[in-house]
């Protein structure tokens, strides 16, 4: 009867401590969810990954912590691409309005600046050209 009371801290300890690496995760999920908010919708993939963190029942507080800080930089680095990419487009129909019809002077130059600015800072490198 001894030995029975003897673990039963340890299980308590145990169920505790998965119930708040629960409600850690849950925490940080809904936090880093609301911060995305702020920028737009909740990309669903982010979403998902976190979900994915949170069931993993193999995983302790802090893995868990860090699977879903790979799941927000996965999400960073997903609309950073994006951004790139609506960039490109702009430049793209910028320097294609300057070609069109008369000449424009400095439409070139002024597209490439906004390129270069809208780039800037996102860790890639405008292309040279």
């Amino acid at each position: 009867m001894r030995a029975h009371t003897q673990h039963m801290p340890l299980t308590v300890r145990a169920a505790l401590l998965l119930f708040a690496a629960g409600v850690l995760v849950a925490v940080s999920a809904r936090a880093a969810a609301s911060g995305q908010e702020e920028e737009g919708a909740v990309d669903p993939e982010v979403a998902a990954c976190k979900q994915q963190c949170a069931r993993q029942p193999q995983f302790g507080a802090a893995e868990r912590r860090r699977c879903v800080e790979r799941c927000d930089e996965y999400g960073r680095a997903k609309r950073e691409a994006e951004t790139g990419e609506e960039a490109e487009r702009e430049r793209d129909r910028c320097l294609h309005e300057c070609r069109v019809g008369p000449p424009k002077p400095g439409c070139e130059r002024r597209c490439r600046e906004a390129y270069d600015r809208a780039t800037r800072g996102r860790g890639g490198v405008a292309p040279a050209w």
